[in-house]
């Protein structure tokens, strides 16, 4: 029986090497040009819609809009949402087994914006449901998610970790027209229905990719 020691293995040869570094490059670039697409739609969607349901009387709605701070905190979640999506399109399965916690992160960085908003504009106000903000901000993750599936084809199906930061990606990224139409910043509303809406979007992502994974 052969025990060959993987260092006494006879090296690939250089042709063989030149043409798998040439597929990866061309993967590799299918996959910045399809998070650039994304990035570019899930810009437009979301600015769309916050201006849509926010802009009244030549000014936006929502909680501290205008200001230096909150267009910073608001950059932030969407910074932050497509960084987490780009790592997706990117993502192998050894990385993600290492970057399993990333989504957690993304979702405490996410609730550490709102928690600023609040401290910085928070008011209550009586008679203000959430439910709206939370159903506005669920449509728009799975609106994403959609544009995801799109646009990733296959890449949301290859492991958990993936499909966990697609979703809470789209969380984040949900977030910006809910802060730029939603004029309500208490604490109490930021924190349960805003900062629900990455959690619906990582539910989201791990649905779709346990019910398209492979089997």
């Amino acid at each position: 029986m052969s025990s060959l020691a993987p260092d006494s293995m006879p090296p690939l040869p250089s042709a063989l090497l030149d043409e798998v570094r040439r597929d990866c490059a061309a993967l590799a670039r299918t996959r910045r040009r399809r998070w650039a697409l994304f990035a570019g739609l899930a810009v437009t969607l979301t600015l769309g819609l916050g201006f849509g349901m926010g802009w009244r009387d030549g000014a936006l709605v929502g909680a501290g809009c205008g200001s230096a701070l909150h267009t910073g905190l608001v950059v932030a979640l969407g910074l932050g949402g497509l960084g987490l999506i780009g790592l997706a399109f990117g993502l192998t399965l050894p990385a993600g087994r290492r970057l399993r916690g990333l989504p957690v992160i993304g979702l405490a960085v996410g609730l550490a914006v709102l928690a600023a908003i609040s401290a910085a504009y928070g008011a209550p106000l009586d008679g203000h449901s959430g439910w709206a903000c939370l159903s506005i901000g669920g449509a728009c993750a799975l609106g994403l998610v959609v544009l995801v599936v799109g646009l990733g084809r296959r890449i949301i199906r290859r492991h958990a970790p993936s499909a966990g930061l697609f979703g809470v990606g789209v969380g984040l990224l949900a977030l910006v027209p809910l802060s730029l139409a939603c004029h309500d910043a208490s604490a109490s509303h930021l924190m349960i229905w805003h900062g629900l809406v990455p959690v619906v979007g990582g539910a989201l992502g791990l649905l779709v990719w346990s019910l398209a994974r492979p089997e």
